[in-house]
């Protein structure tokens, strides 16, 4: 993560972070996840933080999210935190990207154009798909304008427009696999609208965010069909000493899966 304009391939320190979670597999049903609770053990690694607050009892070397509530998990929703260790992991990164805007500094309510290059030294995934962000600030609300999401050459597979109260804050993609190649820069662009709303802090620098997120492998195993799945040993970290999720409701045939996932972020960037 950074909250500067580019991020370069090659090799850097990584944070950690983990997701347990419950993935609602395409069967072409929702479902509705009666009172999941959530539980971690580690040893030999701190617990830095967790999300989900509002649910969580956590240690240095535990943690527990007790949702007690019905959670409504739509098709290939997934539900469930997320945590980070006080590690970090030297990491090779396939890709760059870069990010700029055509006025960086707000001097006033508008529209402006966003634009971002991706490149790929090598692709060596399962899939990729990136998202921009723009959230309302201290001085400043700032959305998407429906339908401008634009790439000149990227082979863009699917994309959608989350909607918050008539507004959209993100906007995300997926990227044909097949159609990618290594060593080309791939340009994506949004018109981004703001509004001031502290005209006393004008100029404003205001830069909106940018992920990817790189699917380096997966790994599936049938579970079994009960209130509790335990993650076996062998799929968890080696500082990991028990992982396992529960629903309250009626039993659920639980499929286990491991994730080794790349995310890189510009944050959004307001001073």
């Amino acid at each position: 993560m950074t909250d500067g304009d580019n991020i370069l391939a090659g090799e850097c320190l990584s944070d950690i972070v983990h997701r347990l979670q419950i993935l609602n597999i395409d069967d072409m049903s929702d479902r509705d996840i009666v009172e999941p609770l959530f539980h971690v053990e580690t040893e030999g690694m701190e617990l830095i933080w967790v999300d989900w607050e509002q649910y969580a009892t956590w240690s240095e070397n535990y943690a527990e999210w007790d949702f007690q509530e019905v959670i409504f998990t739509e098709e290939l929703g997934t539900t469930g935190p997320c945590f980070g260790v006080d590690r970090h992991e030297l990491i090779n990164l396939d890709f760059e990207m870069n990010r700029q805007t055509d006025q960086p500094f707000i001097t006033e309510s508008g529209t402006y154009t966003a634009s971002f290059t991706l490149e790929f030294t090598d692709i060596d995934c399962e899939w990729v798909n990136g998202y921009i962000v723009a959230y309302d600030q201290w001085c400043l609300d700032a959305s998407i304008v429906q339908g401008s999401l634009t790439s000149t050459n990227a082979p863009i597979q699917d994309w959608g427009e989350d909607w918050n109260e008539g507004r959209i804050h993100r906007v995300w993609f997926f990227l044909d696999l097949d159609s990618l190649e290594p060593d080309i820069v791939y340009e994506f662009s949004v018109e981004i609208l703001v509004e001031v709303t502290d005209t006393e802090a004008l100029p404003i620098l205001y830069k909106p965010g940018f992920g990817i997120n790189y699917l380096v492998s997966t790994e599936w195993r049938n579970g079994v069909e009960s209130k509790t799945v335990e993650i076996p040993p062998d799929m968890m970290p080696e500082y990991f000493t028990a992982a396992w999720v529960r629903a309250r409701g009626r039993p659920h045939i639980w499929t286990l899966g491991r994730r080794n996932e790349i995310n890189a972020y510009m944050h959004e960037v307001v001073e």
